[in-house]
C-alpha cells in the first residue's frame, strides 16, 4: 500500500481507472466527500466490504482510500490490498484524511450514501 498526500491524489480524481473509497461514518460522508467516492464504512463486515469493492472495482487500476486520518485509511487499504483479487491493483491511502483534502480546497460534494441501508437525518 502506498501513501500519497491530497495534492497527488487530486491529480488522479476523475480518471475512470481510479476508484475512490471513503471509510468514514455515514454522517461524515453525508457532510462532504470527494466527488464520486464510494462509501465503505469501517464498520462494514468483511463480506459487505468485499461486495461493495467487487461491484465497483472491475476494470480499475487503482483504489484510493481515505478516512478521518491516515491510519483509518491505511487499515482499510491494507485489508483491501490483501483481499483484492485483481493482480497489479495499486492501493493508495490518502495522508491526512478528508480534513487535509478539504483544507487544501479540493473538490467535494455532499449527500447521503446511495448504497447505505439508512439515510442520515440532519
Amino acid at each position: 500500500v502506498q501513501e500519497l498526500p491530497p495534492s497527488e491524489i487530486s491529480a488522479l480524481c476523475g480518471s475512470p481507472s481510479i476508484l475512490i473509497v471513503d471509510v468514514r461514518k455515514a454522517d461524515r460522508y453525508a457532510e462532504g466527500h470527494i466527488a464520486d467516492a464510494v462509501h465503505l464504512p469501517c464498520s462494514a463486515p468483511g463480506k459487505a466490504a468485499d461486495d461493495v469493492i467487487s461491484e465497483h472495482l472491475g476494470g480499475k487500476s487503482a483504489v484510493v482510500v481515505y478516512g478521518d486520518s491516515t491510519q483509518d485509511a491505511r487499515n482499510v487499504a491494507d485489508s483491501l490490498a490483501q483481499r483484492a483479487k485483481q493482480p497489479g491493483l495499486r492501493v493508495i491511502a490518502m495522508v491526512g484524511g478528508f480534513s487535509k483534502w478539504s483544507e487544501a480546497g479540493f473538490a467535494c460534494e455532499s449527500g447521503d450514501c446511495a448504497e447505505c441501508s439508512h439515510k442520515v437525518s440532519r
